[in-house]
């Protein structure tokens, strides 16, 4: 694979893993502010993406891209975890939540599993499925691909950036 196409896999692997990885908590917050089924459309819309950013133009470029995304997601996943992303979220839409229970925890198992049901769709559809026009796609999968991971990267900043702090939470919690 040439330089050029390595580095176009990269970036298309990180855009894939911000998109995959961030789903889940996202939609944690879409659904605690509209209670509603619109997490489980943002984790749909999101795995569709995910499928977009695989389809390369050979198996090999569809299997590194799938390869490559795995210490992505784990450096997304890590920074979620690392800034108590539930607990602070769910503590800026309830104020004064404390903890979260069992039950928070078993949606976030709902969302995972949907979340790896659509991907595991999503992950066929690419391996199967080539347009046409793979040079056209490729060439606006980037540009597009990258634009709305650094839109969900912004969003998901700014959001953590309102979310009360974890020792304030705690504080509370305790007394």
């Amino acid at each position: 694979m040439k330089p050029k196409r390595f580095a176009y896999v990269i970036l298309c692997s990180a855009a894939m893993s911000v998109f995959c990885v961030s789903a889940p908590f996202l939609a944690d917050v879409i659904c605690m502010k509209t209670d509603n089924y619109l997490p489980f459309v943002y984790i749909a819309v999101m795995t569709v993406l995910h499928g977009a950013m695989l389809v390369g133009t050979s198996k090999a470029e569809f299997l590194a891209k799938l390869i490559l995304s795995v210490p992505f997601s784990l450096a997304v996943f890590t920074w979620f975890r690392e800034t108590d992303y539930p607990l602070r979220a769910t503590n800026w839409v309830f104020p004064h939540y404390g903890k979260l229970g069992a039950g928070a925890g078993f949606a976030m198992m709902v969302e995972m599993g949907f979340l790896a049901v659509c991907c595991g769709i999503a992950i066929a559809a690419a391996f199967f499925i080539k347009p046409k026009r793979i040079k056209e796609f490729t060439s606006i999968q980037l540009i597009v691909g990258l634009a709305l991971a650094v839109i969900v990267v912004i969003i998901s900043v700014k959001l953590e950036s309102k979310f009360p702090s974890y020792d304030s939470i705690m504080k509370y919690y305790r007394g």
